[in-house]
């Protein structure tokens, strides 16, 4: 019943004129607070400077040469090469001969041989005494023993053409500079014969032992030492540039 007077008391208001709504205040929700992304500045940049780098200081290590250790000299083995006879033919006219060398010898081993004697002397009595007492080459059973061989100034002067080609240019062979063989030089000298053969050696200054004993042990060498068709020799020994030199030339005629 209240109700229903009020409501009409409110409708009578309404007819009069007397009763006024407000209106009802909005409701208003508070302004949420923007924020404001701060914006970087846009600057505009700088150009860089290139600033120059110094390179560091090449030191440089000195090259230090190899030290190469001082060795005693070593004497190399001679080449000797193999005797061989040449064809016959019309001998060269052959170079004016020097006189042969008159080194000081060494200790001779045959006892009836002097001192004083020529070193060609001595190593031609040396291969004399290996002649007698008997030689036994390399792959032989037995010795073989011969007589001795005569000593010949015409073979000793072909000996020592060679000898001293060898000595100076150090190349040991048979063939000279002229393109002449063993027999060819000996018949240049006036030594006609058909057996004609030479040995070489060439090593440092001193005794001739070493030729001997490195003809001993080449079979082919020792076989012309012990060969009994050998009847005359020559022999030279010729220092030079390139070492010392001997050479024998044997021929199976001693006139």
């Amino acid at each position: 019943m209240v109700v229903r007077g009020v409501l009409l008391l409110a409708l009578a208001s309404l007819a009069t004129g007397s009763l006024r709504i407000s209106p009802s205040p909005e409701l208003t929700h508070p302004a949420r607070p923007v924020l404001a992304t701060p914006q970087p500045a846009l600057t505009t940049p700088e150009p860089a400077t290139a600033t120059p780098v110094t390179p560091p200081t090449a030191i440089s290590t000195p090259e230090l040469a190899p030290v190469t250790p001082e060795t005693p000299p070593v004497t190399p083995p001679p080449t000797i090469s193999t005797p061989e006879l040449a064809p016959p033919g019309t001998p060269p006219s052959p170079p004016q001969p020097t006189p042969l060398s008159t080194e000081a010898p060494a200790e001779p081993p045959n006892p009836a041989v002097r001192k004083s004697d020529s070193v060609e002397t001595q190593l031609l009595a040396n291969l004399d005494d290996l002649r007698a007492s008997g030689v036994t080459c390399p792959g032989e059973a037995s010795a073989r023993t011969s007589g001795p061989v005569t000593a010949d100034p015409r073979l000793a002067r072909a000996a020592q053409q060679q000898a001293e080609f060898i000595a100076a240019s150090g190349q040991v062979a048979h063939e000279g500079p002229d393109g002449t063989r063993p027999r060819d030089r000996a018949a240049a000298q006036g030594v006609t014969s058909s057996a004609v053969t030479e040995i070489v050696y060439l090593g440092q200054r001193g005794s001739f032992d070493r030729a001997v004993t490195w003809w001993l042990d080449s079979p082919i060498h020792c076989e012309i030492i012990a060969d009994a068709r050998y009847h005359s020799a020559g022999v030279s020994v010729q220092h030079g540039e390139h070492g010392t030199a001997y050479v024998v030339v044997f021929s199976d005629r001693s006139e």
